[in-house]
Parts: structure tokens; C-alpha cells; sequence
């Protein structure tokens, strides 16, 4: 018996719709070696991208089409990176990856806000994990991968920079540190202990025992000028303590350490940049093609007539 697999949508007032023959949800759309995507995760996946677009957008010539082709090469890449690296023993140890989820977990102020953060992003804590875990494992086979491909001669690397001044701009910023508290009065205890000269890293810690803060940061670049820390950060003097701020995430006290000037940074300074964005994770035609040629296993399959048969349409729910 022949059944219907639907691919549905929801988008604002819209609705995508796509309707294949037969029961197709667990054939292979690509497959690298014994990693396999099958219909139902590519249409999952075609799902939660399409959500972040205005149906307006999605109604373009060719955009459907642009989208379902990032997904097959982004999970090309990703087989191809995991396929090298167990065929060279690369492997993440749980630890390293529980550690850079903690240490990503604590840029957030709360459970919550991380949590808010994770939604917005289409994530759960399970698939956020999985995400960290091959960017960890990514890193380390892009730093195995740099030392055998050639690196980009020097005219090649001018005029990539050239090109892209965007990406060597550096835009005004203010280097700060914050001690975030709960309650308002803690916070005014620490802020005169620091008027009459305790050493900044003397407060952090003694207030870390005291279980007192929910933030303490003994530096960081700000460039966001909406961000309500730059605003108060980039009236401060260097090395002046602002006045207490109130916020969403607690009282915070600013201090100001220095500020940068927005310029192009010359390319003698930005060559190693440029050549990390030559030849970088971001490069991913670049590994991916010598990943082709490097693997024990060369079996890639997509079947384009299975992905080019996912219609997508819409129209009032």
C-alpha cells in the first residue's frame, strides 16, 4: 500500500506544504560513508530554515532551491569532517565538551535567558550540545587540515582584503569588566569598597565566596554603541568605576579599562586573519573538496531527484 508523506510549515498567516508518493520519510537525500540524511531530517531541517524567512522572501525564484542546497553541503561538510577525523583517531572527549557547554552557558546572565536564547536559535539543550560537539571536533580537524594545504600566496591574500574590507574593519569599542549583583545593597557595599581603593580582583573573589554575584568579568570588548554597558561604559574616564546600573540582570558596577577607534586595520596586521579566512572552518568548499580526495571511503551519494521533488508551497492556513 502506497502512502503520502506531507512536509507542513507553519510560517505567520502561510502555510508550506509539500506532499511526496509513497512513504519516503526514511530514504537517504545524501549519504558519506555510513552517515546518512535521510527525507524526514532534510525536511525537518528545511523546516526550521524556512521559519526564519518572511514568506515574501521564501516566494523567490530560486530561494527554496538555495536553502535546500546549503543543508545538503552543510551536511556533506560535517560527514566529511567527521568521516576524516575518525580515520585519523581525531575524537572530543565528553569532558571537553561539557566544559565549552559550561563556559558558553555562563556568557548568559540566567538559566532562563540561556534558555530564551537556545529557543530562538531552534535549539534544545540536546541538539546545542550535539552543535558545540562538532564545532569542537571541527576546530581540531581544521588545525590538522592547515598544516598540509598550502597557504595562500601573497597575492592572493591582497586581494581577498581588498575585497572584503568589511571583515578587517575594526569598529569603535570600549574593554570593560562588571560585577553583576542580585540585590542593590551588595552591590553598594562593593562599589565603596572599590571607591576606596580594594583592588578590583580582591572584590571579585571576596564577593564569589559570598555567593553574592550572578556575573563577574574580569574583561571584555563591547562594540554594540545600543548595548545600555557601552552606553554608560563610554562616558567613563579610564579605569573609573560608574555609578550603579540597574538592569533586567541585576545591578551592575561598570569599570572602564580602554576604547579603540574605529578604522581599517592595515594587512600587514590582519595578514594572519586573512589567511585564517582563506583557509578556515568558514572555507568549507575548500575542505570539503580535499576531504573528497583524502578519504579512505570516497562513497558520497545525494539524490538531487528526491531533494528537487520536495515541493514547497504556500497559501492561507
Amino acid at each position: 500500500m502506497k502512502l503520502s508523506f506531507c512536509f507542513l510549515v507553519a510560517i505567520s498567516s502561510l502555510f508550506f506544504i509539500s506532499c511526496q508518493k509513497k512513504n519516503i520519510s526514511e530514504q537517504p537525500v545524501a549519504e558519506v560513508g555510513s552517515y546518512t540524511l535521510t527525507f524526514k531530517e532534510f525536511s525537518q531541517n528545511l523546516n526550521n530554515q524556512l521559519k526564519r524567512y518572511k514568506p515574501i522572501e521564501v516566494s523567490k525564484k530560486n530561494f527554496v532551491n538555495k536553502v535546500k542546497t546549503k543543508i545538503i553541503d552543510d551536511f556533506l561538510y560535517a560527514s566529511l569532517i567527521k568521516k576524516w577525523a575518525q580515520e585519523n583517531s581525531i575524537f572530543i572527549h565528553p569532558k571537553e565538551v561539557e566544559q565549552e557547554f559550561i563556559n558558553r552557558k555562563n556568557q548568559y546572565p540566567s538559566d532562563d535567558k540561556f534558555k530564551k536564547s537556545l529557543s530562538i536559535n531552534g535549539h534544545d539543550y540536546s541538539a546545542w550540545k550535539k552543535k558545540v560537539a562538532f564545532q569542537l571536533l571541527e576546530s581540531k580537524v581544521v588545525n590538522e587540515l592547515k598544516k598540509k594545504l598550502p597557504v595562500p600566496d601573497i597575492k592572493e591574500q591582497k586581494i581577498f582584503y581588498k575585497n572584503n574590507p568589511e571583515l578587517f574593519r575594526q569598529p569603535k569599542a570600549i574593554l570593560l569588566r562588571q560585577l553583576v549583583f542580585r540585590q542593590k545593597e551588595d552591590a553598594k557595599k562593593a562599589f565603596a569598597a572599590l571607591q576606596k581603593g580594594v583592588s578590583f580582583s580582591q572584590v571579585l573573589l571576596e564577593q564569589k565566596k559570598l555567593d553574592k554575584l550572578i556575573i563577574g568579568s574580569e574583561g571584555f570588548w563591547l562594540t554594540k554603541s545600543e548595548d545600555f554597558l557601552y552606553k554608560n561604559g563610554s562616558l567613563l574616564n579610564k579605569k573609573a568605576y560608574g555609578p550603579i546600573i540597574e538592569s533586567s540582570y541585576g545591578f551592575h558596577i561598570v569599570q572602564l579599562l580602554d576604547k579603540k577607534e574605529a578604522k581599517l586595520v592595515p594587512f600587514k596586521e590582519s595578514q594572519n586573519k586573512v589567511i585564517d579566512q582563506l583557509t578556515g572552518p568558514k572555507n568549507k568548499s575548500l575542505y570539503s573538496q580535499w576531504l573528497r580526495s583524502q578519504l579512505k571511503d570516497k562513497t558520497i551519494f545525494v539524490n538531487q531527484k528526491l531533494i528537487d521533488g520536495l515541493n514547497v508551497q504556500y497559501g492561507n492556513l
